[in-house]
């Protein structure tokens, strides 16, 4: 389970290399909390990670006219009010990731996996 470099957020691709680069980038923090602890300050980075890209997301969306629906931007909103409510334990690090992973996973196959153009 804890073997191996992770690909989670980046295990789908968008096509939208801004997107993809993004998910890949948490990917990576993620692999580096697995690798060297998931303390305090990581945990914090993946938090504000997460939720700046979030919101880069959605404007790359806008920006691009891709098929954003109004229930991925509600399921955004309501995974950035659930991280900035995620009490930090160190007890627990690896509870922590695998949090993350289940998340980043049901996200990518439930919303992302269906960004592209939008019909005309």
């Amino acid at each position: 389970m804890w073997g191996g470099a992770m690909v989670w957020y980046g295990i789908h691709k968008t096509g939208i290399p801004d997107i993809d680069l993004e998910h890949a980038n948490i990917d990576t923090y993620l692999e580096l909390a697995r690798k060297s602890g998931m303390d305090e300050t990581v945990f914090n980075n993946l938090i504000r990670a997460l939720t700046l890209h979030f919101e880069h997301e959605e404007s790359l969306c806008r920006d691009l006219k891709l098929n954003f629906t109004d229930e991925h931007r509600a399921e955004h909103q309501r995974l950035a009010h659930l991280l900035k409510l995620l009490p930090y334990d160190e007890k627990n690090p690896k509870e922590h990731l695998e949090f993350f992973k289940q998340m980043l996973i049901s996200h990518i196959s439930d919303f992302d996996r269906y960004i592209n153009k939008a019909p005309d």
